[in-house]
């Protein structure tokens, strides 16, 4: 197996509480590294659509200092909401149920998915928003 592969196998066994939490936070590295290259790439391409005159955007300092707000609220936000991951697992781990066990197994993926579908929101708004104005 690739070691690519094993970053979404989850080990549904019983396990300690701290190799729960080790395995989740071992891929927030992952998960940021991520977070970071598709916010880097959705503002790029906000930028592009801006300077197409889509949107006629004249950035002040409070403007600029308001998005990187932002981008700092949003990227502390999405690590928030990340641990709930581990937090979950944690909390049904003594369930029996197969409907936990086979969610429990996509719970990263999931999370790694809506993540980059809210990052790359705003470009899909750009470009509907110049296409309809």
């Amino acid at each position: 197996m690739r070691p690519f592969q094993k970053l979404f196998i989850v080990d549904t066994s019983k396990r300690p509480l701290y190799k729960v939490v080790l395995w989740w936070e071992y891929r927030r590295i992952f998960y940021n590294f991520y977070l970071v290259i598709f916010g880097w790439l959705s503002l790029n391409l906000i930028s592009i659509f801006w300077n197409e005159g889509h949107i006629r955007l004249y950035p002040e300092p409070a403007l600029v200092l308001g998005v990187y707000f932002l981008i700092v609220i949003f990227f502390l936000g999405a690590n928030f909401c990340y641990t709930f991951g581990w937090v979950v697992q944690l909390l049904t781990r003594s369930m029996e149920k197969e409907f936990i066990t086979k969610h429990t197994q996509r719970l990263f993926i999931y999370g790694l998915i809506v993540t980059l579908a809210v990052i790359s929101a705003p470009v899909l708004f750009i470009i509907l928003y110049g296409y309809l104005v």
